[in-house]
């Protein structure tokens, strides 16, 4: 990534920021299924 932007590659620095936009919402998202098995109180509190 440091030397597609010393190097002015526009296209893989695109990508390589949607590459690690899609890794943080998946990891994001993985966190949060794993949060309701491990506290039942927010699965509780989704049906409230």
């Amino acid at each position: 990534m440091l030397s597609s932007v010393t190097n002015s590659d526009y296209p893989l620095i695109s990508a390589t920021t949607l590459m690690i936009t899609i890794m943080v919402l998946l990891v994001t998202l993985l966190l949060d299924v794993i949060y309701a098995f491990i506290d039942p109180r927010v699965k509780a509190a989704q049906f409230d």
